[in-house]
């Protein structure tokens, strides 16, 4: 979003000495406008998502703004971002290997996933297999005193991903709701603070 007309409005009301001061608190309000952006992505997310782990959530960050360079930005860090543009977005999730790995009768940890490692721990039992038993691929385990086996996660293909948009629209209500506040408070303190 562009506060370009904001800025140009305010400067016109100002004298020489507001102008100079104008893009210190410009950057300010932008900064502490992005923060909050993030700020209100991450305590949305768990109402969007299942139990978000804390990596997920750290994956929300701002890069700050400059009196020379008048622009802040709330993004998502790489890693986080692989799949929560998809999250965000909608499409196709591609397995990493070979096929998406879906738990069924598998230990999930407090956050719902497959825990790391688990699934090696699981290949390193005498009791459990990876292949395909009535044309479902997977991991099984084998019951030795029955010969029963059960399904404990399942090879999938590629699964649509409903769109949840809940990074734009969080971040677009606290820039149009804050910004202009911020900016007021960060001019009147430029002003007050500076140096004449």
């Amino acid at each position: 979003m562009s506060f370009a007309t904001t800025f140009r409005r305010i400067e016109m009301t100002l004298d020489d000495f507001g102008r100079k001061q104008l893009p210190f608190a410009a950057a300010l309000a932008l900064t502490r406008t992005a923060g909050l952006g993030r700020d209100e992505v991450i305590r949305g997310m768990p109402q969007t998502f299942d139990r978000p782990t804390p990596f997920t959530m750290r994956g929300i960050t701002i890069i700050s703004a400059r009196k020379t360079r008048l622009e802040a930005r709330v993004l998502v860090k790489d890693l986080q971002a692989e799949y929560l543009r998809l999250q965000e977005q909608g499409g196709l999730r591609q397995p990493k290997k070979r096929a998406l790995i879906i738990p069924h009768g598998v230990a999930l940890n407090e956050f719902g996933n497959i825990p790391n490692r688990a699934l090696q721990r699981l290949k390193r039992k005498k009791s459990t297999f990876v292949g395909k038993v009535r044309g479902i691929g997977g991991f099984w385990e084998r019951d030795e005193d029955t010969g029963t086996v059960t399904l404990l996660a399942r090879f999938d293909g590629p699964k649509k991903v409903t769109p949840h948009p809940f990074f734009f629209p969080r971040v677009e209500t606290v820039m149009r709701r804050d910004f202009d506040s911020l900016l007021g408070e960060a001019l009147e303190w430029a002003m007050r603070t500076a140096r004449p």
